[in-house]
């Protein structure tokens, strides 16, 4: 019995020293650790503060350092990284190294973005490794509602046999702005070839509407379209060159076809279908007007070389009209040349009185009897020819020879 009331007592004082040890530890432990009522010693390793703090934690010459991470207050490096452990802002956005800021660096400035990097300057979209300052690559660069602005002498180049070449810049002593290549082709949208330039050695071809011009400046159009070029002068009405292309003939015209070059080689004035070499028609003036002022040169000049043919020839009430201003002259004037007649009339030839002036048959004069070669043929039989010495007139008979009347002859009309 006693036996067991010693378990009894030990057990009792078991408990009161539980009791005991959990009061002391509620009164001194917990109430060491309440939250301060006021800001906390500035010795680091006297105070934890649990609320927000208040003032600067000041580390002194102590670090405050983790597996992965120091924190060091008054160090050069605010913090280092440790252990491959990576720095992130926000979820996708960590590393675990970063670049080294004496080769290259981004910073912020009033303007925009600088990009410094001694061994490689250059900024790359698309692409690690840029090749100049400012490298594309697999993209294109848009500027929208802006400029894309080039300095003085700053050209636009393409890759050209291995190297880069200037295609086009603004010469900056002339204002010339000048395209390189060594043919130059302005296109629609659809591929068409506008204007082509063609170069083809010391100068170039110029194609519009081709790009294979086969000449200075080749004009071609597609099908059912003339070929035209327009001059116009102020507020003129224009004038257009064009080639027809239903009669390939090549027209001049204002209001309407003037002038008609065909592919015959045909000329015509006034006249769309020209049938003759030169044909000229006209409705209010003389069809054709010549004039010459220098001493042995003609108005008109024609010229035939084949037998057969005429050096001049007219058709209508007047087929050829000339007139004389100048003492001593003649409206008319033909050379025999080699042939054997200086103008031929078939039909008669009739002679009109001009105004008050009498229309005269003017034969030329010899002072000798005219030979007898020259009136020795059937074909010379009515030559006739004054010899002003003997005052005798000569007509040919034909092969019978000269013959002539006894005495002068004055025909009046009574």
């Amino acid at each position: 019995m006693f036996k067991k009331v010693n378990n009894w007592h030990l057990s009792f004082l078991i408990i009161i020293v539980s009791v005991l040890s959990v009061s002391i530890v509620q009164k001194y432990a917990i109430a060491a650790w309440q939250e301060p009522t006021s800001v906390p010693g500035t010795t680091a390793n006297q105070n934890i503060v649990l609320n927000p703090m208040t003032t600067n934690l000041d580390l002194d010459e102590y670090l405050l350092t983790g597996y992965s991470v120091d924190i060091d207050g008054d160090g050069s490096n605010a913090i280092t990284l440790k252990n491959g452990a990576n720095l992130c802002f926000g979820a996708s956005d960590c590393r675990n190294t970063w670049p080294t800021e004496s080769t290259q660096i981004w910073s912020d400035n009033d303007v925009g973005i600088d990009y410094v990097n001694v061994q490689n300057p250059n900024v790359g979209i698309g692409t690690d490794a840029p090749s100049e300052f400012f490298h594309v690559s697999g993209g294109n660069m848009l500027v929208s509602d802006g400029s894309i602005i080039m300095d003085d002498d700053v050209s636009i180049q393409g890759f050209h046999k291995n190297s880069f070449v200037n295609i086009m810049y603004l010469e900056n002593d002339t204002g010339d702005l000048v395209l390189a290549g060594d043919d130059i082709n302005f296109q629609d949208l659809s591929g068409n070839s506008l204007v082509y330039v063609d170069d083809i050695g010391t100068i170039a071809n110029v194609g519009i509407g081709t790009n294979i011009p086969n000449k200075s400046l080749h004009i071609k159009t597609p099908a059912n379209i003339n070929a035209e070029i327009n001059l116009e002068s102020g507020t003129n009405t224009h004038w257009g060159m064009y080639q027809d292309e239903t009669t390939t003939d090549l027209r001049f015209w204002h209001d309407d076809d003037v002038v008609v070059f065909d592919s015959a080689g045909y000329v015509g004035i006034g006249t769309s279908n020209p049938n003759h070499q030169l044909h000229v028609e006209s409705t209010n003036e003389n069809a054709v007007y010549g004039e010459a002022q220098l001493t042995g040169k003609y108005g008109v000049l024609g010229e035939n070389t084949v037998s057969g043919g005429f050096g001049l020839g007219g058709i209508g009430q007047y087929g050829i009209r000339a007139e004389s201003s100048i003492a001593g002259g003649a409206g008319l004037l033909a050379f025999q040349g080699s042939s054997d007649y200086a103008g031929v009339f078939r039909g008669a030839l009739r002679l009109y009185n001009a105004g008050s002036n009498n229309a005269y048959l003017h034969l030329a004069t010899v002072s000798v009897d005219p030979p007898t070669t020259d009136c020795d043929s059937i074909d010379e039989t009515g030559r006739m020819i004054y010899n002003s010495a003997d005052d005798q007139l000569f007509i040919c008979s034909g092969s019978s020879g000269w013959s002539y009347p006894d005495m002068q002859v004055v025909i009046e009309k009574k």
